[in-house]
């Protein structure tokens, strides 16, 4: 029997809304107190990744579509070198 590769974990960063990272923070409170192991962020966006992967398109679209927009931030804000 041959062996499977196993799935090896990359370094992915992400940017988020701080209620977006305050949901997930209140997510990994609310799983230690239920379940008494504290999940890693990592776990919960893992476990979201592959939650909405089994979502139908349509449905993927409008979960999508009602994400807010976040600003870009000041323009020309930047120091000069």
């Amino acid at each position: 029997m041959a062996k499977q590769k196993r799935d090896k974990l990359v370094r992915y960063s992400v940017k988020l809304l701080q209620s977006e990272e305050a949901a997930i923070d209140a997510l990994r409170v609310e799983l230690s107190n239920a379940a008494g192991w504290v999940a890693t962020k990592s776990d919960i966006v893992r476990a979201g990744v592959q939650a909405f992967a089994q979502q139908k398109v349509e449905q993927m679209q409008k979960l999508l579509g009602s994400l807010a927009v976040p600003s870009k931030g000041k323009k020309g804000n930047k120091k000069k070198r």
